[in-house]
């Protein structure tokens, strides 16, 4: 019955475009020694400063694997001052724990305290060849730039549109902007933790549960109570993508 179940869900997954399974089990546990009969395989064991427990990945890969799309692409733009350094690295860091390889390019304007920054975050199971994003899978705007940048996704803080949409350069749609300034204000009484709240959301965005992960150890001990409230926020902020 467990097998066909297996089969059955396989079978839904690669219908919908998946190329692979991925679980989470502890380390010293007989389910993995069952699931390998279904044809997982052990992945990365995570530390024990990940989840509180070491956990042990497992993956399966289903369909067309080889010919399918396994890199993610994130961009993230905003101002100095607005924490896209420390959004970027901590993301950056929860991927690599994860078992990815990870690629971080960060770009300055020449103006240091009043330019924009850019991040690129490429990761992959497997190793990354191209370190340059051409389009985005996901792409992250708190500034207003001179330059549009393509993406699949777009999340945008509703700050920048001060535009009526029929007039505005950025084809977005109401679904992509969120207040994320505006929170960070009002829930957590300052600007500063925009980027945390921005975490929280492509986290969700990328299907990654933070109820799971010991996400103090990331961050810088400074505030960390109230980042890893702002992320938590953010993880549940509106609609998911």
């Amino acid at each position: 019955y467990i097998r066909k179940l297996m089969e059955h869900l396989e079978k839904k997954l690669i219908e919908t475009g998946c190329y692979k399974i991925v679980m989470y089990a502890y380390s010293k546990n007989k389910f993995i020694e069952n699931i390998s009969k279904f044809g997982f395989e052990k992945g990365v064991l995570l530390k024990k400063s990940m989840f509180g427990i070491e956990i042990q990945k497992l993956i399966k890969h289903i369909g067309d694997y080889e010919n399918a799309e396994k890199e993610r692409r994130i961009k993230i733009v905003g101002e100095a001052g607005q924490g896209i350094k420390l959004l970027s690295f901590s993301l950056a860091h929860i991927l690599s724990q994860l078992g990815n390889e990870v690629s971080l390019n960060m770009e300055y304007d020449s103006a240091v305290r009043s330019g924009n920054i850019s991040a690129d975050l490429i990761f992959s199971e497997n190793k990354i060849e191209n370190p340059i994003i051409d389009e985005a899978d996901l792409l992250l705007k708190f500034a207003r730039t001179r330059q549009w940048f393509p993406a699949k996704e777009l999340i945008i803080d509703d700050t920048i549109c001060g535009k009526k949409c029929i007039d505005c350069a950025v084809q977005c749609k109401n679904r992509d902007q969120f207040g994320f300034k505006e929170d960070a204000v009002s829930k957590f009484g300052n600007k500063v933790f925009v980027n945390m709240i921005a975490l929280g959301k492509i986290l969700k965005y990328l299907g990654i549960n933070i109820m799971l992960i010991n996400i103090e150890d990331v961050l810088p001990p400074k505030f960390v109570d109230k980042n890893v409230q702002a992320i938590k926020y953010g993880f549940s902020f509106r609609d998911a993508l």
